[in-house]
């Protein structure tokens, strides 16, 4: 009777052991599959930040082209509207430049 009632016990310990490495798998496998919604979730938050960032460096490129280009217009009104002024001063300014570049090579 005793061996009998060991008996049973050890194939109740067998089965609550069988029962505990189903158990792990299943929470194993729940957590990789959790891990890997993370991990997804993650990509895809990170490839949202990316494009806006892009998105934003886009719109300030074509802030900074069309400011260039506004530039460029008032200043091509200007040198058509004072063509002798925009001479002498292009003049000035290289007169300036060759001087300074003189005076570095002597030093």
């Amino acid at each position: 009777m005793a061996d009998e009632a060991l008996q049973q016990e050890l194939e109740r310990l067998k089965a609550d052991i069988a029962r505990l490495r189903a158990d792990l798998g299943a929470v194993s496998e729940a957590l990789k599959a959790t891990a890997a919604a993370q991990a997804e979730a993650a990509r895809e938050r990170a490839r949202e930040k990316a494009e806006q960032a892009r998105e934003n460096l886009q719109q300030k490129v074509d802030e900074a082209l069309s400011a260039g280009q506004q530039v460029a217009a008032q200043l091509d009104r200007k040198v058509a509207d004072n063509p002798m002024t925009a001479l002498l001063a292009a003049f000035g300014v290289g007169f300036v430049l060759a001087k300074m570049m003189d005076w570095s090579s002597r030093n």
